[in-house]
């Protein structure tokens, strides 16, 4: 009997994995379910589960983020995503499991095979960090976000981001290249959908990508120069945090 926390901030999708796990899986007990990746690590780290379905995309953390904060996981765990594109290349990889959404009894019963063979493996905690690295690579890079205006939805991939800024209601984006785009969604949502991609808001204005940070300018909340020799202020409540990130991402 597998002890198994599920983790993920669809309720509906909750709703089906967990009727599809007691319903047809008896070697699954679900022991807690969680909505959000803070709620998710405390009851791992309370609850010392045997296997993890764990969404990769949360509104707070990724579930990378999560398995990060987890260094030494005593658990088994399922990746859960709807990208088609990544999940197509992460099934290459047997010694970790994936879960496609729409969840079905087949795919459900495909990944719980893979959950088994990796058992048998045997896999070293080097070996599969070694592999969520990589998918997380292609994670990023297949990832786009949708850009809406009043005629047409763009889509832009987000590693060709530099930073967004807020006017209004409205968000300007500035890509690596071409023009800027303004969209029709506040920079609020662009914050959760990209808060794991390394962007960070440094300011109520301005979202940035760390990775186009050139320079950063001291003072009392300090100026940031981006690739695009933009000079965007940090709030000084933010500048700590904000300077923890980028040696984190260049350490």
């Amino acid at each position: 009997m597998l002890r198994t926390i599920i983790i993920e901030d669809d309720k509906f999708q909750m709703e089906v994995m967990s009727d599809l796990l007691e319903t047809s899986f008896p070697s699954i007990k679900i022991i807690s379910r969680a909505f959000n990746a803070v709620d998710g690590i405390e009851q791992v780290i309370n609850g010392k589960p045997d296997l993890v379905f764990l969404d990769i995309d949360l509104p707070d953390k990724s579930g990378f983020e999560i398995l990060k904060e987890l260094p030494d996981h005593f658990f088994e765990f399922i990746f859960v995503t709807a990208h088609e594109r990544f999940a197509i290349e992460a099934f290459e990889h047997d010694a970790i499991g994936f879960l496609l959404k729409p969840v079905t009894k087949e795919k459900m019963q495909d990944a719980l095979n893979k959950l088994n063979r990796k058992r048998k493996n045997q896999y070293s905690v080097v070996q599969v960090q070694a592999i969520i690295d990589d998918l997380k690579k292609i994670y990023n890079q297949n990832q786009k976000i949708a850009v809406p205006s009043l005629k047409e939805i763009n889509y832009i991939n987000v590693t060709e981001i530099v930073r967004l800024e807020a006017d209004g209601n409205y968000t300007t984006i500035f890509p690596v290249s071409g023009k800027p785009m303004l969209t029709s969604k506040q920079i609020g949502e662009y914050e959760k959908q990209l808060s794991f991609n390394k962007f960070y808001r440094i300011h109520d204005k301005h979202l940035i990508n760390l990775h186009f940070v050139k320079t950063f300018m001291k003072g009392d909340g300090g100026n940031v120069v981006m690739e695009d020799n933009a000079q965007l202020p940090v709030a000084r409540r933010r500048k700590d945090e904000f300077l923890k990130s980028l040696d984190a991402l260049f350490a």
